[in-house]
């Protein structure tokens, strides 16, 4: 984590920048070499109290110095861009004493104008001057040393090298990989109040570590005011600010701009939008349903009744410990959260005893919604919550845990991730070969229209809901693009006001359908083409200038490659509910979240008869013979079917064991045979009063909310997602009751 070479530079930037410089001395070693940092505990060691000290305590104990000093200090800064190692270290260290970590580097090269050497051209453009003095990468030799890496000729030479390689490495030109180190010398004023010149610059002292390394060794160096140096060549002393990425990228602004006034012509219905009624009939039976991988525990409320909200959460989280343990599990198995609250003004105190069931870092994906009087009319139950827990070792858990600031997406500031992958299967032959990526789900967090950068939530002159619905959807997409994600199983949009609701469903789904066919055209163009230049198609050609964002990233969302309808042609789009709730976190409109595919196949599916829409997402195993499949069916039940007729289909779709959905919807013979799956959860999204009904059904999940909308806008009489494994028989005590 820490770089040695020209460390004997450091004191001089105290009177560079005339700011007070701290050092501590560094104890111990790098003992946590996990990717993510935990300042007790490590998942790749053993525990031990006697333990050497982790290196970055010392850290904790410069900037505890520092706080003592300066008391009005409230946020650290690290230069993180892709380094999660360094990243989460200096998060853990910062949130331990109530600082902001500040990361507004992160994932810059994904950032607009999208290319590996923005954040390299904006550094040359301000007047950094930021000097390579160590190389450990096959193709720099010792002529890459001092040169100034923001440098045009620099960058350029970097790439070219890089490129040497086969496709570029993410972050390999900016040295995130280890390929080079940096020693600042000078920068824009007024950050930088004089200039560090290092004596016989010309003849600095190269060595060679091995190994195609090679190292400055640098003995003299001194102050030099700017002023001089600026009337020598003419330069201004006038401030040069930083560029700030667009908070959009070009994908979601063209959105934006195609959006427009447009919905303005779709006929809506939204006026005279009536909620129904329904009755307080919730029990405290948790229901539970296990398949291969995980474990679906939902209707999770309390056993007290009318107690306040406090004792309702406390008695949720003392009941979910037994639980666990009874299953010889952990919080830490626990992939994703939903918490549906009566009100989100008791959003903190259930956050506080929420987040204590958590001590290791990167707590579980969580969407958080408002259901007002739909969830309790009499105020009985408060909160509500439903999870999926991960059967695995926790080792193949993976997690995106972002505390920092940055322009990327917002920070987490609160006990959830904004996303965890977990494998799709449990085998551990799986994981024995690291060159073969293995099939992940990925769980994404809510994500509400926060501007990244100061945490408040987006306002503009445009249509507000749109541009929050457009920013809130970017946010997702890059959590998903950070997390491999190459498919969305689907989508859901939760949506809350009074007004609008109709138009509002339909400017999201518009949105989401618009976005994911980014790459369709061409997938269905290279369908019909012999002509097609894969790797060009994939990779573009070598010529990479700074700002040509076309050429700069190789990998998209959704990822066209690595789907296909059930006739073997081109997979036809992911599924989306819009589902109206009461409220949302911090008072916005739109909330969204999905469930992505990293690193596997899939395969899509949609039906369409007599009032009903059967859209299906199966990944596409290529394991062992016998292995099963798993994925997500949604069915959209249009609003004029009455409810004897929607229980009636409910019951028969997902009343049986081992469902099969096709027969209803007059599929054929053969696709009825492959759609027989075993559920383990259905998630109903109605605002029909059918709880005495579906309670009776053990696989159900019941979500009362104002109400839902399907395609092009249209409203439901319910929404459906369905979690399936086929292949085999369940395992005893699927769909048991806690």
């Amino acid at each position: 984590m820490y770089q040695t070479v020209g460390h004997k530079i450091i004191p001089l930037y105290e009177g560079a920048l005339g700011i007070p410089l701290y050092r501590e001395e560094i104890r111990g070693s790098a003992i946590n070499s996990d990717k993510v940092y935990h300042p007790v505990i490590s998942l790749s060691t053993d525990v031990d109290d006697n333990r050497e000290e982790d290196e970055t305590e010392s850290m904790l104990r410069l900037l505890q110095r520092i706080v003592q000093k300066h008391p009005g200090v409230n946020a650290v800064s690290t230069g993180a861009i892709l380094s999660d190692y360094q990243r989460t270290r200096v998060e853990s260290v910062a949130t331990r004493l109530g600082l902001i970590p500040l990361s507004y580097l992160w994932q810059y090269p994904n950032l607009s104008p999208g290319t590996e050497t923005s954040l390299l051209a904006d550094m040359e453009a301000i007047g950094q001057d930021a000097r390579i003095i160590k190389c450990a990468s096959g193709g720099l030799d010792a002529s890459f040393l001092w040169n100034n890496v923001a440098f045009e000729k620099t960058s350029d030479k970097l790439m070219k090298v890089m490129n040497r390689y086969g496709p570029l490495h993410p972050g390999a030109v900016l040295g995130e990989g280890g390929e080079y180190e940096t020693l600042a010398i000078d920068g824009p004023a007024p950050l930088w109040k004089k200039r560090i010149q290092v004596e016989g610059e010309h003849d600095i002292d190269v060595h060679s570590s091995g190994g195609g390394s090679f190292f400055l060794k640098i003995s003299k160096a001194k102050l030099v005011d700017k002023e001089s140096l600026q009337e020598d060549n003419g330069s201004s002393d006038e401030p040069r600010h930083p560029r700030i990425p667009d908070l959009l990228d070009s994908s979601f602004s063209a959105l934006l701009s195609q959006l427009g006034d447009n919905t303005t012509t779709k006929v809506i219905e939204s006026e005279g939008l009536t909620h129904r009624h329904r009755q307080d009939s919730h029990d405290s039976t948790w229901r539970t349903s296990r398949g291969n991988t995980m474990l679906y525990i939902w209707n999770m409320v309390s056993e007290k009744g009318t107690v306040g909200v406090e004792d309702q959460m406390n008695d949720i989280t003392e009941r979910l410990k037994r639980l666990l343990a009874t299953e010889k599990l952990s919080p830490e198995n626990i992939s994703f959260v939903n918490i549906y609250l009566r009100s989100m003004q008791s959003f903190p105190t259930i956050n506080r005893i929420y987040g204590r069931l958590f001590s290791l870092p990167n707590p579980p994906a969580r969407v958080t919604v408002g259901l007002g009087d739909a969830l309790s009319e009499s105020g009985s139950i408060e909160v509500m919550l439903s999870l999926g827990i991960w059967l695995g070792s926790i080792r193949f858990r993976d997690g995106l845990h972002v505390q920092s600031r940055s322009y990327w997406a917002p920070a987490n500031i609160g006990p959830y991730s904004q996303a965890i992958s977990v494998p799709v299967s449990t085998t551990p032959f799986e994981f024995s070969d690291p060159s073969s990526p293995v099939a992940k789900f990925v769980y994404c967090a809510g994500q509400i229209p926060l501007v990244p950068a100061s945490m408040e939530i987006v306002s503009t002159d445009r249509q507000d809901f749109q541009m929050q619905t457009i920013l809130s959807l970017q946010h997702l997409w890059r959590v998903g693009m950070v997390m491999n994600v190459h498919w969305w199983i689907h989508g859901i949009a939760f949506i809350a006001g009074e007004t609008e609701i109709g138009l509002k469903a339909w400017t999201a789904w518009k949105v989401w359908t618009d976005r994911n066919a980014f790459g369709r055209d061409t997938a269905l163009d290279n369908e019909n083409s012999d002509e097609v230049d894969l790797w060009a198609e994939r990779y573009g050609s070598s010529e990479t200038r700074r700002y040509q964002p076309e050429k700069a990233r190789t990998r998209t969302l959704p990822d066209y490659d690595i789907a296909r309808s059930e006739e073997g042609t081109v997979a036809r789009q992911p599924s989306l509910l819009v589902v109206q709730v009461d409220e949302l976190p911090r008072g916005c409109e739109i909330e969204w979240t999905g469930i992505g595919v990293a690193h596997g196949r899939v395969i899509t599916d949609v039906h369409d008869e007599e009032g009903i829409r059967l859209e299906d997402c199966v990944l596409e195993e290529e394991e062992a013979e016998g292995e099963e499949n798993t994925g997500i069916i949604q069915i959209s039940f249009n609003n004029d079917l009455e409810d004897g007729e929607l229980c009636g289909y409910l019951g028969n779709f997902i009343g049986e064991e081992d469902s099969c959905i096709g027969m209803y919807i007059g599929m054929s013979e053969e696709y009825q045979r492959e759609m027989r799956r075993r559920i383990l959860q259905a998630t109903v999204y109605t605002d029909r009063n059918l709880a005495r009904v579906l309670q009776t059904l053990a696989k159900v999940e019941l979500v009362p909310c104002q109400s839902v909308w399907g395609e092009e806008g249209r409203r439901l009489a319910a929404g459906v997602i369905i979690r399936f494994e086929s292949g085999g028989p369940g395992e005893e005590g699927a769909g048991g009751r806690e």
